[in-house]
């Protein structure tokens, strides 16, 4: 008879953070894992992959995530990394705004 033991992963969790609004989130792990479970306060994301991408992060995504690892032999780990979503203040100029309305002459 053959016995397997497994340990639980080290998890740990790395991101981009802090962020301007309206680019790329991304937060992961550099574990190996067969199954990946991330969530944040409101949300569980139905994904399995090792990294979790918000492609235009929003001020709302600002907060702290959680990740559920799954490895060989059923071993559960955990791990937790708060990120910053900072406002974009150039993001609300638009729409654009005419200065001068009298034409301009150049000689």
């Amino acid at each position: 008879m053959n016995v397997n033991v497994y340990r639980p992963q080290a998890l740990q969790l790395q991101s981009n953070a802090p962020v301007c609004e309206a680019t790329p989130l991304i937060i992961y792990t550099t574990a190996q894992a067969l199954q990946y479970n991330w969530s944040n306060a409101a949300t569980a994301f139905p994904i399995n992959n090792d990294s979790l991408v918000l492609p235009a992060a929003t001020v709302a995504d600002a907060g702290t995530y959680n990740l559920q690892v799954i490895t060989n032999g059923g071993c559960s780990s955990n791990s937790n990394l708060t990120v910053a979503v900072q406002a974009n203040p150039f993001q609300k100029l638009t729409p654009d705004i005419q200065y001068c309305a009298m034409p301009l002459h150049l000689q």
